[in-house]
């Protein structure tokens, strides 16, 4: 058994999930149906062990999001009926059950491996935003109760078919509220935190009406459309929305053009999703161009992958990590010396040895308790 795992771990690593914890990049990273949470070692863009993920599970990208909070890191279910929540300091797993919702209350396609999209931390809640899950669940982060919020489900959140989401991949606080795109509305919408109420802030016309990713720059909140031929969306702290157009020559795409995105000194960078290139809209110029970080020759020969190009993407110090899920490498961009590194991610040396150590004796621990 040892012999074999040991084969297992010098393979390289996926990384599904990064977080930010003070300062440092934490990991869930798979190989196979062994995954676990991993410490970056960012100079040598290597993983270092910390812990082994409780279940055996081969599902690809199992949580949409990790989200840290007072020691904890919170798992957000794509997939799976549980909550998952890591303890950092024990190197402990705890779980919350998510009940599979009830026939009558599923009014539209609803996806057992796409249950949310991404949550949000607010005032000792966490409000888990679904991705096809029928209503918004609320977490109470003292008691670990939940509450589901069937009847705050506005009626126009409909999903019309089984590939498209009912809300975006990213919700921004503004005081109480949490604002966020509906994919299948085309519109933006504002859920409070108070009452649990959703309303609409702004509809998208038919010419605007596409798929989007969404970024804040403090102030504004901006749209993007997953496709060369929309429109740019702000959405001002005064309330008045604008409409940019733009044109980048020779941007090939097919499909979903963006799938990341992160500001970086007043420039937000909008990564591949099924792309030749990522590009860069200047805030103060309102021009979009060409990044010379993050290249892709996902496109180059007119291929048309159904992948996306990049999975994950996340900013530590001064450094930016993305994912690439098309080559099994992780990329990092040095924001000081504007240099970009790239590898296949293995772990480290100490972390074989460490996981061989942990395995083995959880291996032993279930023979005893069976015994």
């Amino acid at each position: 058994m040892s012999q074999s795992l040991d084969m297992n771990l010098q393979d390289p690593w996926v990384i599904e999930n990064i977080v930010n914890v003070n300062n440092r990049a934490l990991c869930f990273s798979r190989k196979i149906d062994l995954s676990g949470m991993f410490w970056l070692d960012e100079e040598n863009l290597a993983l270092d062990f910390d812990s082994y993920y409780p279940r055996k599970d081969t599902s690809f990208m199992r949580f949409s999001q990790l989200i840290y909070n007072e020691g904890k890191v919170y798992c957000i279910p794509r997939k799976g009926n549980t909550l998952d929540i890591y303890n950092i300091e024990n190197k402990t797993w705890d779980s919350i059950e998510i009940k599979e919702p009830s026939q009558d209350l599923i009014k539209y396609p609803y996806s057992e491996d796409a249950k949310f999209s991404f949550s949000v931390i607010k005032d000792g809640k966490l409000f888990l935003f679904p991705e096809t899950y029928p209503c918004i669940v609320c977490v109470n982060l003292e008691t670990n109760t939940l509450i589901y919020l069937y009847d705050k489900m506005p009626n126009l959140i409909r999903i019309k078919s089984n590939n498209l989401l009912a809300f975006s991949t990213k919700g921004i606080i503004k005081k109480d509220n949490v604002i966020f795109y509906s994919r299948v509305e085309a519109a933006l919408m504002s859920f409070d935190t108070r009452t649990h109420n959703i309303s609409v802030v702004y509809k998208l016309n038919d010419s605007e009406n596409q798929n989007r990713i969404m970024e804040n720059d403090g102030d504004n909140i901006w749209l993007f459309p997953q496709n060369e031929n929309g429109k740019i969306i702000n959405y001002d702290s005064e309330g008045i929305i604008s409409t940019y157009d733009y044109h980048v020559e020779g941007f090939k795409y097919w499909r979903i053009s963006f799938y990341l995105s992160i500001l970086i000194d007043n420039k937000i960078w909008l990564l591949p999703g099924m792309a030749d290139e990522s590009l860069c809209f200047d805030i103060d110029s309102k021009k979009m161009e060409k990044n010379k970080f993050f290249k892709s020759s996902f496109l180059r020969k007119e291929e048309k992958k159904e992948q996306y190009k990049y999975i994950q993407l996340e900013r530590i110090g001064k450094n930016i990590f993305a994912f690439d899920g098309s080559t099994c490498q992780l990329e990092c961009v040095n924001l000081d010396t504007n240099l970009l590194r790239r590898k296949k991610v293995l772990i480290t040396n100490d972390s074989c040895t460490r996981m061989e150590i942990k395995y083995l004796m959880d291996s032993i621990n279930v023979y005893k308790r069976e015994a």
